[in-house]
């Protein structure tokens, strides 16, 4: 299942009616189950991490023992498993969760010597996705290409340090692909740079 950082999330898990429940957690990249909440005939006990953030419809649908998560946070990636409380070997429900960041700002790294004594109006930075303009920084003029229009940035001050970086506010699946940054100052008689970027859902 997908779902992006902050959204809710429906965990599926139906069952026998009147019957206790355990759903547990296992974080990608540590070995431990931990619990996400108990089910009980007429209660719903979360695990840490999770209070507040989980309801149950069991109450209201004998056995529907799904959970609401919301919101969900980054830390939530992993798999879920519902079972029943004393039969630890039948597993009713196994999900596995990807998180999905959209709608948040990704930044893009690129770094490079630049003349001491350049200035930004000397600059022409271009960043391009799959053969395509994404943003032009030209004489301290802006280009931006389709899709992009006032979401992609580099900041200025920044790349007469070097740090040319291109930052991609409220991301979206279709912002997915590989990045390529190209600069070029006339204080260093017109030598082309380039580095390249991947931004991932």
């Amino acid at each position: 299942m997908f779902v992006n950082i902050g959204h809710s999330l429906t965990l599926p898990c139906r069952g026998a009616p009147s019957r206790d429940v355990t759903w547990w957690f296992q974080q990608y990249g540590y070995p431990d189950w931990l619990l996400v909440a108990g089910l009980h005939n007429r209660s719903i006990s979360s695990g840490n991490g999770f209070k507040g953030r989980v309801e149950s419809f069991h109450l209201k649908e004998p056995g529907n023992y799904s959970l609401l998560l919301s919101p969900v946070v980054y830390s939530d990636l992993g798999i879920y498993k519902c079972q029943y409380r004393d039969e630890t070997e039948i597993v009713l429900s196994d999900v596995k969760l990807e998180i999905r960041a959209m709608g948040m700002s990704a930044s893009l790294p690129c770094f490079a010597k630049i003349n001491i004594q350049a200035r930004a109006d000397d600059l022409d930075i271009l960043w391009k996705r799959g053969g395509e303009n994404v943003y032009q920084l030209l004489k301290n003029t802006i280009a931006y290409g389709p899709g992009f229009e006032n979401r992609a940035s580099v900041s200025p001050e920044q790349a007469v340090y070097g740090n040319m970086s291109l930052t991609i506010r409220q991301t979206r699946f279709s912002d997915e692909g590989d990045y390529q940054c190209f600069y070029n100052s006339p204080k260093e008689r017109g030598y082309s740079r380039f580095c390249q970027s991947r931004c991932d859902r």
